[in-house]
């Protein structure tokens, strides 16, 4: 059996280089996919954050569309006109629900409200299957006033929700991107491996030939 210290000189150079390249590739990818992840991670953050600013200046405007015939055919004509996750929530004088409409009125979500001063307190509950999620979201806003069909004085929130889809859609970008790494990091390792091979035996033969 043949030992480390009796390996030739091209086998042992193969191994010390080799190692080096595949620990360097190993270490690149890791880079990338740490700076990826981030990048991901910024884009989704800025995504969100755009569409909370456009909320503000849509809520009087609905505010306007709904004053007095508030809401007695509900809110679902509105889903069109509002962004991707806001949730349009109508209660009255005493703080009660009265209508809901977008990310708040989707199947499987269920949101209870309480309001104390300035703070509208969200509990949102959402079932996919057996799964349960469940979270608390406090805002801090001024509401947007209106009249309901009644002519009860009421007060309409426009806030946004986390997407029901959030955490499946991001574990899929990072698994595809951990996937397309791994099979990059193997085939530069490869080739890594070749080419090292190819000058370790260029460079060892005179120096066997000579012993």
């Amino acid at each position: 059996m043949r030992t480390v210290g009796n390996l030739s000189l091209q086998t042992r150079l193969l191994i010390a280089v080799g190692g080096l390249a595949l620990a360097a590739i190993g270490l690149v990818a890791l880079a990338v996919r740490h700076e990826t992840r981030l990048e991901f991670l910024r884009f989704a953050a800025v995504q969100r954050h755009e569409t909370s600013t456009r909320l503000p200046d849509l809520a009087p405007r609905i505010a306007r569309d709904l004053d007095g015939r508030c809401c007695d055919a509900g809110l679902a004509g509105l889903a069109t006109e509002l962004p991707p996750g806001a949730a349009l929530l109508v209660l009255d004088a005493s703080g009660t629900l009265v209508a809901a409409g977008g990310a708040a009125a989707a199947g499987g979500t269920d949101v209870r409200v309480r309001r104390e001063g300035d703070a509208l307190t969200l509990e949102v509950s959402r079932r996919e299957g057996a799964r349960l999620a469940q979270g608390v979201l406090v805002f801090r806003q001024a509401p947007t006033p209106l009249r309901l069909t009644d002519g009860r004085s009421a007060s309409l929130y426009l806030v946004p929700l986390p997407a029901p889809d959030r955490e499946p859609t991001e574990a899929a970008f990072f698994g595809a991107l951990d996937r397309r790494l791994l099979a990059a990091a193997a085939a530069v390792g490869l080739l890594a491996l070749m080419a090292t091979w190819a000058i370790v035996r260029g460079v060892t033969r005179p120096v066997e030939a000579l012993q």
